[in-house]
């Protein structure tokens, strides 16, 4: 099983507005915890940004799912085969930095013009330190890994047997006021799906959403035939 976390859109995968936690499951899998508490995994599709495709290709990426104020990730091929992943928070007075300039050659706030490395070292003033950087890996040739401390989104799952025969159950924290959807892809690279679901063990899955109520959700999914991957989306 593998678990992670993902950015994705409002209304389809990887749109850069709201976050969720993507999942990977296959039958009579083990529970699994998707991010640590204080360590969040968030996986980047890389065919979902094709300004990645080329060195020095540079782009925003968001995590809603982040607690509020978290700045937009600015992500950037850097070799053939490596990346950088920092904060767009401007060390100088916390303007939002653009992705990385080919022209410039680093990345250049636009409100007082301090200068980076697509690495987040700073080499022009007037701020005075880097820009947080995150840790990131390549995954394969589909996907970037970034690890973003303190992002604490989890989500748990396992296969269940009940009365109404197996399911997915999935639990996950809410916000209270925040309205939650499930969308399900056959391949990590294929066309996304919204996937009803059960507030119960054995009622039918006739449930687009959940209202956030600040405390745990629990819900339940059919049990996929195969290999499957269930985004939990927010509003």
């Amino acid at each position: 099983m593998t678990p992670l976390t993902h950015p994705i859109p409002r209304r389809s995968f990887l749109s850069a507005t709201a976050c969720a936690v993507l999942c990977e499951f296959w039958p009579q899998s083990a529970p699994a915890q998707a991010v640590e508490p204080s360590l969040g995994r968030v996986r980047v599709g890389l065919a979902d940004f094709p300004s990645l495709a080329t060195v020095h290709g540079s782009v925003h990426v968001n995590v809603a799912a982040a607690p509020p104020g978290l700045y937009p990730v600015v992500v950037t091929r850097t070799g053939s085969e490596t990346f950088a992943a920092v904060s767009s928070e401007c060390a100088h007075n916390g303007c939002v930095v653009p992705p990385f300039s080919t022209e410039l050659g680093l990345i250049q706030c636009n409100c007082h013009g301090s200068q980076y490395t697509a690495q987040g070292v700073v080499v022009r003033g007037p701020a005075q330190r880097n820009l947080t950087a995150y840790p990131v890996r390549r995954l394969g040739t589909l996907a970037l890994e970034l690890e973003i401390p303190g992002i604490g989104f989890a989500l748990t799952g396992a296969v269940i047997t009940g009365a109404a025969g197996s399911r997915l159950r999935l639990a996950f924290p809410t916000v209270a006021g925040l309205r939650y959807a499930v969308r399900l892809r056959g391949t990590l690279g294929g066309a996304d799906a919204p996937a009803s679901f059960s507030l119960t063990e054995s009622g039918g899955f006739d449930q687009p959403s959940v209202l956030g109520s600040g405390a745990t959700a629990v819900i339940f999914l059919p049990t996929p035939a195969g290999q499957a991957f269930y985004a939990l989306t927010r509003d």
